[in-house]
């Protein structure tokens, strides 16, 4: 069930105020005061979304802001855009303090396709 693969393997984004807000049987949405991402599984393929609290009703691939934050020199590491669940848990879990502090990027982040 996705609801528990979401709980069991991102349960670090609980430690960082997310609470699980919606689910379906493909998307599960966590919330916290910064960010809403909404995870979807369909089939195999996994992806991640993520919505902004100062753009309500906006989102982004998480692939597209991990590549914001790359040209901003803020983040380190390279990330290659993958739909397998490792590869997204994984990014998520390196870059989720990142992700939740953009907000002097938001010009930027408004000019990303959505």
């Amino acid at each position: 069930m996705l609801h528990d693969k979401v709980q069991k393997e991102l349960s670090f984004l609980f430690d960082h105020g997310f609470v699980m807000s919606e689910e379906d049987d493909w998307t599960t949405i966590l919330v916290c005061r910064e960010l809403i991402i909404r995870v979807t599984h369909d089939r195999a393929d996994w992806f991640v979304d993520v919505g902004f609290s100062f753009l309500p009703e906006k989102w982004y691939k998480l692939w597209d802001i991990l590549l914001l934050l790359n040209n901003k020199h803020i983040l380190a590491q390279k990330f290659k855009p993958t739909n397998k669940f490792s590869g997204v848990r994984s990014a998520l879990k390196l870059s989720i303090k990142e992700i939740m502090h953009v907000d002097e990027y938001r010009e930027d982040i408004q000019a990303l396709q959505s």
